[in-house]
């Protein structure tokens, strides 16, 4: 269970709303940093031993994202490695005031070509993983979404 802010009462780990108050439950990033490595930690983590990530980039950043990913074992299926897929997608977005983009304009909404790479990686890796992907990501706030995988090919290999 977790608790309300506002009113302070325990109501379900799943709450979008406090059922006594109505306050909008948020997590800040530490708090959901926090959550997903108890999940990952807890008896019951065997069933997520891999995850997906959905990595979205500039075309120009690819080359160095591969690097990086390689040099932290991400795509590591049996005997294999380096193993990912990547398409080009459209997407948008709106620097909002007090950000300094790297592609757009503050106020303005984007419509720029990406790539949405995609690799999967052991669970226990994850932080790592990350953290060499923000050591080459060009945006102040990269688009990271991580999955959890309930099976894949590298299952065959835990």
């Amino acid at each position: 269970k977790m608790y309300c802010r506002k009113c302070g009462k325990w109501i379900p780990d799943d709450s979008n709303y406090c059922n006594y108050c109505g306050n909008k439950i948020t997590l800040d990033k530490k708090e959901k940093r926090a959550i997903w490595l108890a999940l990952l930690e807890s008896k019951d983590a065997k069933v997520f031993q891999c995850l997906k990530l959905e990595i979205f980039i500039p075309k120009s950043h690819f080359s160095r994202l591969q690097e990086v990913l390689q040099r932290v074992d991400a795509g590591h299926i049996g005997n294999y490695d380096s193993c990912l897929s990547f398409s080009e997608v459209m997407s948008t977005w709106r620097p909002l005031k007090g950000t300094d983009p790297y592609i757009g304009s503050v106020g303005e909404l984007s419509l720029e070509p990406e790539l949405k790479v995609e690799v999967t990686i052991r669970a226990e890796n994850l932080e790592k993983t990350l953290s060499a992907i923000r050591e080459v990501h060009p945006y102040e706030e990269p688009v990271i979404n991580v999955l959890p995988l309930l099976s894949t090919g590298i299952m065959n290999q835990v």
